[in-house]
Order: C-alpha cells, then structure tokens, then sequence
C-alpha cells in the first residue's frame, strides 16, 4: 500500500513538473516570436535591394482602410508580411492619410517610403 502512495506521489510530481516545463518551453517561444516581430516592426527593411529592385503599378482605391492597403501591398509584392506592414502603418504619422489614386512603387522602398509615397499630402506639409 506504501509503495502505491509513493508510486502516485512520484507520478504526480512529475506531471506537474512536465507541465510546468511545457507552459514555460511555450511563454519563451511567445517571448522569442513577439521580440522578433518588434523588430521588424522598426527595422523597416525594403523586400528587394535597388539592384533587384520591380516597379509596380498600384492603385489605392476610394476609403481604403489600413488593412486594405497592407494586404493590397502584400498581393502587389511590395512588403513580404501584410500583417507587418499593417502594424506598421498603424504605428506610422500616416495612417489616416492615404489618398486614393494610381501611384509607381518600388520593391526597393521600406514601408515608411511606401507610406509616404501613397500619402501625397503629408510630403507636402513637411517642407
């Protein structure tokens, strides 16, 4: 009956210690992809360098919404994660500020150029 007891005691412990070592093995892994993530968000890198650099043709439509425009960029090839780029415009002077219209955009330009390229208005305000 003793050894019952302790048999159970030993395999409780252990399933509480494989579950603790699990929820802490998932909050580092969280930790790691959202410190990722953060800097992406500021590193603001262009897709392409200048030597391999696309142009594209793109046309923001009538009350495109923040999302609208980062998946529009998404499907035109000129940021690799929309929901980045989304975060991003968010985060940016920008967000409100897009003007609808046909604009010429490089895979060479960072989100911020991008930004700034599809919101007219503002470029001219700064100078």
């Amino acid at each position: 009956m003793e050894a019952k007891k302790v048999a159970g005691t030993i395999l409780s412990v252990s399933c509480k210690t494989l579950i603790f070592v699990m929820v802490a093995l998932l909050l580092i892994l969280m930790v790691q992809n959202l410190y990722s993530f953060g800097q992406k968000i500021f590193r603001e890198e262009a897709k392409t360098t200048t030597e391999n650099a696309i142009l594209v043709e793109v046309t923001v439509p009538e009350d495109a919404s923040a999302l609208d425009i980062a998946n529009l960029m998404a499907d035109y090839g000129l940021v690799e994660d929309s929901k980045l780029f989304f975060v991003q415009i968010i985060l940016s002077d920008y967000k409100d500020k897009f003007v609808p219209g046909v604009y010429t955009l490089s895979t060479d330009m960072k989100p911020s150029e991008l930004m700034m390229t599809i919101s007219p208005e503002e470029e001219e305000s700064e100078e």
